[in-house]
């Protein structure tokens, strides 16, 4: 394909295929500067586009505030630098574009990773258990005429051994990570943003596992590491992703936000889904899986009952042939034999209401665990806010500072203004603050009532120490 400066029609450009202009729109604010700049300067001609895949005109690399500018000046062509990219460099590029607007706009981070993990589903990048792992360390790699893998977790490389084949060091490596995955815990599955429940229940197969990635994949990808920790921005991207996924918060809601708001916001709603609907979810499991074992009793029940009445009417049969023939011991021995049966019934009948019992009690307990545990989240804010007062009252950031300002050579003037301040602040915490957390008082006490019953267990505590 042809590359360098072409002139093309504006109408022929698309946006990039990773672009999302519904979820990040353009920024009105930049479009109206830009415009004022190409009324002013002209279009600059260093936008990069590639030919698109089906062949029907080009693809905008990055650029697209300044391309929308453009049209919405009235120009209709302009000279572009046509590259051949792959997916892979579509992806980075737009990363960069976004980049700019990170700061301030956390929409922009979350469109880059939903573009990422939208490329690894459709297969348009690599799997990420065959790219780099840092710098000097691939998953798997030839040395010589051997292939070796290793796997760097924690920051530390863990070498796995030589293999003949690239094949064996591949599925070495791919092993290595499932396990390391399963044991973190880290593992979402694309295109979903859920975390992936890796408790080693789940059944892994190859096409799940080129589909897998982790924060750690998508921040190493963007270049977005501090090391071996990732940006704590585009785990709370991914999250973020995660509940517009299923719909436990909306764009609308976060499209306003900064990254320090959008991360509280993310991990208060992410910790609320996890508390009431996983754990609604967990409840309704818990009563399903009690249902059908207070099912299988009961089958088990019923066909012990029948497996008795069924010997039972043998037996009452073979009496009446013993009467008959006038056998009295045959009738005896039945007589006998039925009252076995009778027993056996009974102690079947008192053995399934005893388990049926024991099973309604654990039904009880799911759901009042379930009734108190809304109650917990109802009061949960009111938990939080006493949290922090008592961590404020606690924290004391002024002793450093007070500690210093004693040393030094203060007149006796402004060493008692101090004085009579902490004094005053301290009558206010013993009085007015104190006195707001008393215990709720009845009806028919008073505040010098309760004030007079601390006062005498006291006096009477004091009187039991001398």
């Amino acid at each position: 394909m042809k590359e360098g400066m072409v002139n093309i029609k504006l109408s022929d450009i698309r946006c990039n295929p990773n672009r999302d202009l519904k979820f990040n729109p353009y920024n009105e604010e930049k479009i109206t500067t830009l415009m004022s700049s190409i009324n002013e300067t002209g279009f600059w001609t260093n936008t990069i586009v590639r030919l698109a895949p089906d062949g029907k005109g080009y693809e905008l690399a990055y650029g697209h505030h300044r391309l929308e500018s453009a049209k919405r000046c009235g120009i209709k062509e302009a000279e572009f630098v046509v590259r051949d990219l792959d997916d892979n460099m579509m992806i980075k590029m737009m990363e960069n574009e976004n980049a700019e607007e990170y700061r301030y706009n956390p929409l922009s981070l979350l469109e880059t990773c939903k573009a990422v993990v939208n490329a690894l589903d459709a297969g348009r990048i690599a799997p990420f258990y065959v790219n780099v792992v840092d710098d000097n360390t691939k998953g798997y790699s030839k040395l010589r005429d051997k292939w070796q893998a290793q796997i760097c977790i924690e920051g530390k490389k863990v070498f796995l051994g030589h293999f003949e084949t690239e094949e064996e060091a591949a599925n070495a490596y791919k092993e290595a990570r499932i396990a390391h995955l399963i044991r973190v815990s880290e593992a979402r599955i694309a295109p979903s943003f859920a975390p992936h429940p890796t408790d080693g229940k789940v059944p892994w197969d190859f096409n799940l596992f080129t589909k897998q990635y982790t924060v750690v994949d998508v921040a190493k990808y963007l270049g977005k590491m501090y090391g071996v920790t990732p940006d704590r921005n585009v785990r709370a991207a991914l999250d973020a992703l995660y509940l517009l996924e299923v719909k436990a918060i909306n764009v609308a809601t976060i499209k306003d936000m900064n990254w320090a708001q959008l991360g509280r916001y993310v991990a208060d709603a992410k910790a609320h889904r996890e508390r009431t609907v996983l754990r609604t979810v967990k409840t309704k499991d818990e009563i399903a899986k009690l249902n059908a074992e207070a099912l299988r009793i009961q089958a088990e029940q019923k066909a012990k009952e029948k497996t008795i009445a069924d010997a039972k009417a043998a037996l009452v049969k073979k009496l009446a042939e013993a009467k008959r023939e006038g056998d009295a011991k045959a009738a005896k021995e039945a007589k006998e034999r039925m009252a076995v049966k009778e027993a056996e019934a009974e102690k079947a009948a008192e053995t399934f209401e005893v388990k049926k019992a024991a099973l309604n009690v654990k039904v009880a307990e799911v759901k009042q665990k379930e009734v108190t545990a809304k109650e917990e989240d109802k009061y949960l804010p009111v938990r939080k806010e006493a949290d922090r007062i008592v961590h404020k009252l606690e924290r004391r950031d002024e002793e450093a500072e007070i500690k210093a300002l004693a040393r030094r050579p203060l007149n006796a003037n402004d060493r008692e203004r101090l004085r009579q301040a902490a004094l005053k602040l301290g009558e206010w915490y013993n009085t007015w603050v104190a006195d707001l957390f008393l215990p709720p008082l009845s009806t028919k006490s008073s505040l010098a009532e309760y004030r007079n019953r601390e006062e005498a267990k006291r006096r009477a505590e004091s009187k039991e120490t001398k």
